[in-house]
């Protein structure tokens, strides 16, 4: 009885050693076409990802993104940096619930045509709010002929 014991401790270690090896060998930035390819169909417009990385696996996991672009019809807008927080037993659900949501120096220009429409509006834009929204540096640049 107490080597069926030991023996069932000894795989729950080594089980767990190997999904700690795991993460850690994983090429998160391997997603980063199919993250892009998800943001641009949740926005309706081209959206670019330099690189993605996952942190701090074991509670509420982290997602980063850097060198984002999402294409507008005139100019575009980046961030050096995107990083979410997201809520881990959501995630077990197959749900998104973002915590916290911080844009590193974003620049972002809205502008508006002849006709007065703007170039930001994401009729695609569904999907998850954040609790916590964090711009850290960057620039907004509006752009209004009609001004």
């Amino acid at each position: 009885m107490r080597t069926l014991t030991r023996r069932r401790v000894l795989w729950a270690v080594a089980g767990a050693i190997v999904v700690v090896l795991a993460y850690l060998a994983w090429d998160w930035n391997g997603l980063r076409y199919l993250v892009a390819l998800e943001l641009s169909r949740a926005v309706g417009r081209p959206v670019t990802v330099g690189s993605l990385s996952v942190a701090d696996f074991a509670s509420d996991p982290l997602l980063i993104a850097t060198d984002v672009s999402i294409a507008a019809t005139d100019r575009a807008g980046t961030a050096a940096r995107i990083s979410a927080r997201l809520d881990r037993a959501a995630l077990l659900h197959g749900q998104v619930h973002i915590l916290s949501l911080t844009l590193e120096r974003p620049s972002i220009t809205l502008s508006r045509n002849g006709d007065g429409a703007w170039n930001w509006s994401l009729p695609g834009l569904a999907g998850p709010a954040a609790d916590h929204v964090a711009i850290e540096g960057g620039s907004v640049h509006v752009i209004d002929p009609a001004n």
